[in-house]
């Protein structure tokens, strides 16, 4: 039985208008319905609602009944056909299937010369879907096929959480607008998902229809598209445009064994198309895939607050600058900005204990060894990263990556940029973090002297509270004058040791406490290696002290100067910016003086021995409270960023080359000895070390435990298998285990099999090593499989 509407239907494609060169087409939606008459209702209705956006394109609306004798279905295509003279009602004489039924419908576009919007009877239409797909499918003549993004469309579905039906289409579609909000109108896929699919005209003449082999769905739509894309047909993903889908309504009322048959048509798939899965799993580890999968993740939906995670992972249990500056944001965000943010860190159990960070209220805790499930919105580094691991962890945990550049003093000294590869990490986050903060102006001239590139960054460059009432204080009003403390570390550029050596000859009678590179007691001086004494023990020190020396070259910030001011001391400070810039935010002070050079210490010494203390109006100062608010409000404008998603697969594409690089130079550097095995057979393989965390090989080169799954499978041969065997069993392999594994890896075993062989032996279980995104990774392994969820990589019908 055929229903057709009163005005006939004329595809005259030689009428069409012209367009760039390009005809423009005239367009049929099908809609093949089996039952569901609620579900179909609301399909046509949307269907109906939006179809003028494609007017200039002669849209015709073929509705295909596949459950014939349905008398409710059958009463709802006949009320909504009504007097609609672009609805074309059709009605199979026996059920046919989901593939017989749309191929009746190719057939008339196909006899019509028209190109095809396939349209599952479970889905809705929202505004914009319609004209956004033709817009799509004619940007490029090579694409033949588009889909929109979904809430439950496989590699449609947007966000990336598989099979969310629970939402609402409202809510849907909410979500999908903020996600989608600084995508690309659209980008390229390995296939398109059967839902919800525009089809050229030319793929249909010259590739025919769907494939009856593959009986009643799933699968079909893929093995077509792989049969253009033989010839270069393309298939796309419409980012600004979005269907709801029910998902596999149609299915569900059949009496079969679904997963079977889903399972056989994707083996056939691969017999047919042995490159279908492998396109599809190179997509899935595209830049652009994972930046879709971490969007999904980590955006806020827009009620809830936005998840931040604070990166303390090289944080110890000791006490020193960027810990005091990183402890003092984290509580203050924790206390002021709890409505706008949920906030978890990475750190150690004893880190977290030793910063006293149980007092900070819903703070959440994760351990810098073990893998993390979630993911968030923000993540914060709060100093400069020294190594491709600290890049890594943000990248993979959070859609927007925040540094805090402290200061360029390691580049500057030399010997760490040349260990620690620093131009290149620093580049990196200059070009692709999506901001950078500061803790003085100071230190962001110095970065963007060094890198122009930051210049392009958004950042917030403020310097650190210096209202003296955020530091701790003297608990006594008695000044002590018990010794000259002079405030530094191990490193050269802080000039405690040089400092302490000048003074304590000149004043041979002055009691001199340092904080420098070793502790040791010389006569009138007595030396602590810095970061080995307690917060109490070095408030103890500025008590007791009648002077506070302040000796460093270069700082991004001086902490030791505002702890100074704050219990009155007497400073005396090298005339560097850091100093100049935070003494200028208060209205007076004395009791402060700065010297020039080494030659002018020790008379500026002896002038500071005659002030009583140091007295400050900070009345003007900022506290902790404003720096912070101003910093969270800086973090939300990176979220509202119109470059958001565009900044986040630049900047995984570009990781991926610098953890390629690295691979490379360690690869190269070991070269030499890594076939070795003859230097395996000599002793290479050393003790682990507890102390340096590493593995000495014969050549006294040091072999480090690597903390990521990802960082495992980016090596490759020799390299890999003694990485493997150092992170897993903290040891080097015997050479039969090097030569075993290098065989396999020669003959197509997996790299992830070969972890998982190690990881799961008697020695792996033993030692236990921690190995982030191990599971993770397995679990993809196994989606990918074929006996997995074909649904991932299948379109969904």
């Amino acid at each position: 039985m055929m229903l057709v509407a009163t005005d006939k239907i004329s595809a005259n494609t030689d009428a069409d208008e012209v367009s760039g060169g390009v005809a423009r087409p005239a367009i049929d939606i099908i809609v093949p319905v089996y039952k569901s008459p609620d579900l179909t209702s609301r399909c046509l209705s949307s269907l109906a609602d939006h179809i003028g956006e494609l007017d200039e394109y002669d849209p015709r609306l073929i509705v295909i009944n596949d459950s014939p004798g349905d008398e409710d279905v059958q009463a709802v295509l006949e009320e909504f056909a009504g007097p609609q003279s672009h609805v074309v009602l059709l009605e199979n004489e026996q059920n046919l299937g989901f593939v017989a039924t749309v191929n009746r419908g190719l057939a008339n576009a196909n006899r019509l010369g028209r190109d095809v919007i396939l349209v599952n009877a479970d889905t809705e239409t929202f505004a914009d879907t319609l004209r956004n797909l033709a817009a799509a499918a004619y940007y490029d003549e090579q694409i033949g096929f588009v889909s929109p993004r979904s809430n439950n469309a496989s590699l449609c579905s947007l966000p990336h959480l598989g099979g969310d039906t629970m939402a609402d289409p409202a809510e849907a579609h909410r979500r999908w607008r903020a996600l989608s909000r600084t995508m690309p109108a659209f980008h390229f896929t390995p296939t398109a998902v059967g839902f919800y699919l525009y089809i050229k005209r030319a793929v249909i003449a010259n590739f025919g229809f769907l494939d009856s082999e593959f009986g009643i769905g799933y699968e079909e739509e893929n093995d077509l598209i792989m049969r253009a894309n033989k010839v270069g047909y393309r298939a796309a993903l419409a980012n600004n445009a979005f269907a709801y889908h029910a998902g596999s309504a149609s299915f569900s009322l059949l009496e079969m064994n679904l997963p079977i048959h889903q399972g056989s048509n994707l083996r056939k798939m691969s017999e047919r198309h042995p490159d279908y899965l492998p396109l599809v799993r190179r997509y899935e580890s595209s830049a652009h895939y994972r930046a879709e999968r971490l969007l999904s993740r980590a955006l806020p939906s827009g009620r809830d607050p936005a998840r931040v995670v604070f990166d303390l992972s090289t944080v110890g249990a000791h006490f020193n600058g960027t810990s005091e500056m990183a402890i003092s944001i984290i509580d203050a965000f924790c206390r002021r900005q709890a409505s706008r943010f949920e906030f978890s860190v990475i750190c150690s159990t004893e880190a977290f204990k030793f910063h006293n960070l149980e007092r900070c209220e819903n703070l959440r805790r994760h351990d810098t060894n073990a893998p993390i499930e979630e993911r968030f919105a923000i993540g914060i580094q709060f100093g400069q990263p020294f190594t491709l691991h600290s890049i890594n962890v943000l990248e993979d945990l959070a859609l927007v990556n925040i540094f805090g550049m402290l200061d360029t003093i390691a580049e500057d000294c030399g010997q760490l940029a040349i260990t620690h590869q620093l131009e290149r990490l620093w580049g990196h986050v200059s070009r692709h973090a999506n901001g950078f903060f500061f803790n003085s102006k100071f230190s962001e001239r110095c970065v963007l002297t060094r890198y122009p590139d930051a210049e392009l960054l958004p950042r917030y460059a403020r310097l650190l509270p210096t209202r003296l009432s955020s530091y701790r204080k003297s608990s006594s009003s008695k000044v002590s004058r018990e010794h000259v403390l002079v405030l530094g570390n191990q490193f050269a550029h802080k000039g405690s040791d040089v400092a302490a050596e000048i003074l304590m000859r000149a004043f041979p009678t002055v009691q001199f406490v340092v904080l420098g590179g070793e502790t040791v007691v010389n006569r009138n001086l007595r030396a602590y290696r810095s970061g080995s004494l307690s917060v109490r023990q070095v408030d103890s020190l500025y008590q007791r002290g009648s002077i506070v020396v302040l000796p460093s070259h270069v700082e991004g910030f001086g902490f030791g100067l505002v702890h100074a001011l704050a219990a009155q001391k007497i400073v005396v400070a090298r005339d560097i910016p850091a100093t100049r810039e935070i003494l200028a935010t208060y209205r007076r002070v004395s009791g402060v003086f700065l010297y020039a050079d080494d030659e002018a210490l020790v008379p500026t010494v002896q002038r500071a021995m005659t002030a009583a203390g140091s007295q400050v109006d900070d009345e003007s100062a900022e506290g902790w409270e404003e720096w912070v608010d101003g910093f969270a409000d800086f973090c939300c404008a990176l979220l509202a960023r119109d470059d958001l998603f565009g900044r986040v697969v630049r900047r995984i594409q570009h990781g991926d080359l610098l953890r390629k690089a690295e691979a490379y130079d360690v690869s190269e550097t070991r070269k030499p000895e890594l076939p070795g095995k003859e230097s395996i057979d000599r002793g290479a393989q050393q003790d682990w070390s507890e102390e340096t965390g590493t593995v000495v090989d014969s050549r006294g080169r040091q072999w480090r435990p690597l903390g990521m799954v990802s960082e495992l499978l980016a090596l490759s041969g020799a390299e890999f298998v003694c990485a493997a065997y150092v992170t897993l069993f903290r040891r080097l392999p015997d050479a039969e285990g090097l030569e075993n594994y290098l065989n396999e890896l020669n003959s197509g075993v997996p790299k992830l099999q070969i972890i998982t062989r190690l990881k799961t032996s008697p020695e792996g279980r033993r030692v236990d090593a921690p190995l982030a995104g191990y599971r993770t990774a397995i679990a993809r392994k196994r989606l990918a499989g074929l006996v997995g969820d074909s649904k991932r990589v299948a379109g969904q019908q």
